[in-house]
């Protein structure tokens, strides 16, 4: 019997290949109820498989399988199948990896996770790629088609970015989507957070796609006049960003993002933003203990002094934002979840995250806690923000699991929610529903990334212009940084 690549030389047909998203829940795809449903909806799609399917010569047959939203039986009519992983996807990963290598199916594999452990990535494939596969991806197929692949490719440097687009996301499922029109402007992040993986995967600096790029790419994008831009930190690069916002007011679109604390210094960059569609931002406040900032390396960047005043600007420039908290550094304890709460409520955020802190492989927590013998386990399906993998420093793993939780649930209370309410005018009703959304989410829930996108993907919604004069100016006054 011909494998499938003889039969289609045979019938000089292309290589066929498969790029597959693993699904969130490692056991979903174990269970008859799921398969007997033909398609879920996801929030976003998976740009890493798009982008990809971009990059594809056309010569070559592509399927695109994104397992959050279809099912999709694992068989030996493939050439070869592609797989990227986040930590807590690994265990799927691995899974369908082993099972298409058990059918002779070549396997090669990517993402943040196998970029940090790719002798891990190898136990189950026949080749990973470490970081970007943006400028080597042509490459990759080609050793593959020859029989030659390579065991561990790496790009020399960090992708152009210029040209890169996603524009085969038609590939996806139709109608699988809450939000089709996701775009990535910028990659890397100069910060280099303890606890965040971004700097190892994508660089220490910020690379910007041409800005007629990203503007072709929406306008090619199908789908509501909603954008959510991918980003890191879309405010971090103030002048681009400032070109990139006089470039969107031409396409009269309202977006979401997201951005750090420090960037409501710059009034006028916010406004700018607001002009351009920005209605809602998920900003990274972290802490408010400036030992933690300092244990996790943003120190520099947030500063709890100004918190108060930097989260009114972004207000009196009818930005809305979510901010998200992490507990579980060194310098934590069981006071920490009090004060936190009491800051976010005081401080009149309009939503609000509260995570368990998680060392992802290839980040300096990890290694930490590693070396220190801290670490739990390394199952890695429970690497998510509802989970304790690690010893904490100051409090028990039972303490900081109940703590977070009670955290949520004191700022998502009916006496917290009514006080927040109350501000919202002519927009109560659409708070109300994004209070209680977020009230019911739960941090182990299985779709712990997907209500993070139903925030992003809601804040859009709403105006936001919140409660400026009648010329249109802004209450608050710049901040100003300090030295």
């Amino acid at each position: 019997m011909l494998l499938a690549k003889d039969r289609r030389k045979a019938l000089c047909i292309d290589v066929k290949i498969r790029l597959i998203s693993p699904s969130y829940n490692f056991y979903a795809h174990e269970s008859i109820e799921y398969r007997k449903r033909k398609q879920n909806i996801a929030i976003f799609p998976p740009l890493n498989i798009a982008l990809l399917a971009s990059l594809t010569p056309k010569k070559h047959q592509l399927e695109l399988v994104d397992e959050n939203v279809m099912v999709r039986d694992v068989d030996a009519d493939v050439d070869l199948v592609g797989l990227g992983s986040v930590t807590r996807t690994a265990p799927r990963m691995y899974q369908l990896a082993d099972r298409y290598r058990r059918l002779g199916v070549k396997v090669v594999l990517g993402g943040s996770h196998v970029t940090a452990l790719p002798e891990e990535g190898l136990e189950h494939a026949d080749a990973v790629v470490v970081g970007e596969a943006d400028e080597i991806w042509e490459k990759v197929l080609t050793d593959f088609d020859n029989g030659k692949p390579q065991s561990i490719y790496r790009q020399d440097k960090f992708s152009s970015l210029k040209h890169l687009n996603t524009n085969r996301r038609s590939l996806l499922p139709r109608g699988g989507y809450y939000m089709r029109r996701t775009v990535q402007t910028s990659r890397g992040c100069p910060y280099n957070c303890s606890f965040c993986s971004v700097t190892s995967t994508f660089g220490s600096r910020y690379r910007n796609r041409p800005i007629e790029d990203v503007i072709e790419e929406i306008k090619e994008t199908p789908g509501p006049g909603f954008v959510v831009f991918t980003d890191d930190n879309i405010l971090a690069d103030r002048r681009r960003a400032k070109e990139l916002f006089r470039a969107l007011k031409d396409l009269n679109i309202i977006w979401a993002s997201q951005a750090s604390i420090n960037n409501g210094y710059n009034a006028e960059l916010l406004r700018l933003a607001y002009e351009s569609g920005c209605r809602g931002l998920f900003v990274g406040i972290e802490s408010t203990s400036p030992a933690s900032l300092k244990e996790m390396k943003k120190d520099k960047v947030n500063k709890p002094q100004d918190y108060m005043r930097l989260i009114e600007n972004f207000h009196c420039n009818g930005i809305r934002l979510l901010g998200a908290f992490v507990f579980g550094f060194d310098t934590d304890n069981v006071q920490t979840f009090q004060e936190t709460v009491q800051f976010a409520i005081n401080s009149k955020l309009d939503l609000a995250q509260f995570t368990i802190l998680i060392p992802y492989p290839g980040t300096a927590v990890y290694e930490q806690l590693k070396k220190e013998g801290r670490l739990l386990h390394t199952n890695w399906e429970n690497y998510h923000h509802g989970s304790v993998v690690y010893q904490p420093n100051r409090m028990s793993p039972a303490q900081l699991q109940k703590g977070a939780e009670w955290a949520h649930n004191k700022f998502y209370c009916l006496n917290s929610k009514m006080k927040r309410l109350l501000r919202y005018d002519r927009y109560t009703p659409i708070y109300w529903i994004l209070n209680n959304i977020f009230s019911n989410y739960k941090m182990d829930s299985s779709d712990a990334s997907r209500m993070a996108g139903v925030i992003k993907c809601m804040l859009p919604l709403v105006d936001g212009k919140f409660r400026r004069n009648d010329r249109g100016s802004f209450k608050g006054a710049e901040v100003k940084a300090e030295a």
